[in-house]
């Protein structure tokens, strides 16, 4: 989804603005397109979600000041 406006309409309207980025979204966005392909070869694998997810939350986490979180990392 590279269309933010569209974005914007999948979002809850009760999350707290200041919970989220709009670039979090997108990239869960475009996990969540991935992980839906008809080809299975072409979705990632659960490992790679999960870093992929583990990823976003920790980049997106620091400006928005949810303190410090901890992630097991799956290797």
């Amino acid at each position: 989804m590279k269309d933010r406006k569209k974005l914007r309409k999948v979002i809850d309207p009760e999350l707290s603005r200041g919970s989220y980025t709009l670039e979090s979204i997108a990239m869960f966005a475009n996990l969540a397109s991935r992980c839906i392909r008809i080809e299975s070869s072409e979705r990632p694998s659960m490992a790679e979600c999960v870093k992929e997810l583990q990823t976003t939350i920790y980049i997106n986490s620091k400006p928005i000041g949810m303190g410090m979180m901890t992630f097991k990392m799956v290797s």
